[in-house]
């Protein structure tokens, strides 16, 4: 063995090796990355529809890379789904003032190749700005 060399650690015992493992475990075996960066963005876009799903309308309130951070719209919430929902006291839609509007009470982060742009002018209206803002993390 040369001289600025330190012998190869092996372990004592069982226990020894499974706290070392463990500890490997708890850490994902790397260092903690870095937060990720998101850019402001202000848009409305619309989700992509599906044979299974609607399309609805999201605003977009941060980009990072391909991904994009967003709420989500709709009329009306799914059954038993109600509490995650907050109604406004405005449509989003200027032209559909009659039908309520609902924003989900949590943030969603998906590829931005599967929001396409909207086919209406969707708004925030003053009223409500208050509310968006509160579910924006």
């Amino acid at each position: 063995m040369g001289k600025n060399r330190k012998p190869k650690f092996h372990c004592k015992n069982a226990a020894q090796k499974y706290a070392i493992r463990k500890s490997y475990a708890e850490r994902g075996g790397q260092k903690n990355k870095p937060s990720r960066k998101w850019n402001r963005a202000h848009e409305f876009k619309r989700k992509k529809s599906t044979p299974n799903k609607v399309g609805h309308p999201v605003f977009v309130y941060g980009k990072s890379g391909r991904d994009s951070k967003y709420l989500v719209f709709t009329h009306k919430p799914k059954d038993g789904d109600e509490e995650n929902y907050e109604k406004l006291d405005h449509n989003i839609d200027p032209d559909e003032t009659d039908e309520d509007s609902y924003v989900k009470k949590e943030y969603e982060i998906g590829r931005s190749d599967g929001l396409r742009e909207p086919d209406k002018e969707y708004r925030i209206h003053n009223d409500d700005k208050e509310k968006i803002k509160k579910y924006k993390k």
